[in-house]
């Protein structure tokens, strides 16, 4: 990291790995959050498009590395785009911007994969927990109206 932030020197960084088709090859975008952004003044701005919008002018471009929001002010409008490498990015802890990167499609699959099993246990969560709850509350009430019948 001190070559980093003193020399400025960022080839010790991340790197995309080498041979894999990333451009009609079933390839997607997977969302990264609370980062600097890449360095701006590489990027290509565009106004008034919307984030669906900015991902399909992205994709259409097989340089296209990368999108995010262009204004984060209220929701988020416009596009910034990355062609080629991008550089100076920080996981920031509690700020920070969503970058969309652009992915191969093994990549892509892994991060579904992951963010799906994430969701299905909370949704199993959900479901179970109150479950559990009624089954309690029924047995308790099967038990009570037992007694006072046996009474």
């Amino acid at each position: 990291s001190r070559d980093w932030y003193e020399s400025r020197d960022g080839s010790g960084g991340c790197v995309r790995k080498k041979g894999v088709s990333v451009c009609r090859n079933g390839e997607g975008f997977v969302k990264v959050e609370s980062l600097k952004v890449p360095d701006t003044t590489v990027a290509v701005a565009k106004g008034g498009l919307s984030l669906e919008e900015c991902e399909e002018e992205c994709f259409r471009n097989c340089s296209c590395t990368a999108y995010a929001v262009a204004d984060v002010r209220n929701g988020g409008s416009g596009c910034l785009a990355w062609h080629g490498d991008l550089m100076d990015i920080q996981k920031l802890s509690d700020q920070g911007q969503d970058l969309f990167l652009r992915v191969d499609k093994v990549e892509l699959a892994n991060y579904y994969k992951k963010s799906k099993g994430v969701f299905h246990k909370k949704r199993l969560a959900e479901i179970l927990v109150p479950s559990i709850v009624t089954i309690v509350i029924l047995l308790s009430y099967a038990n009570y109206v037992w007694k006072k019948k046996r009474n």
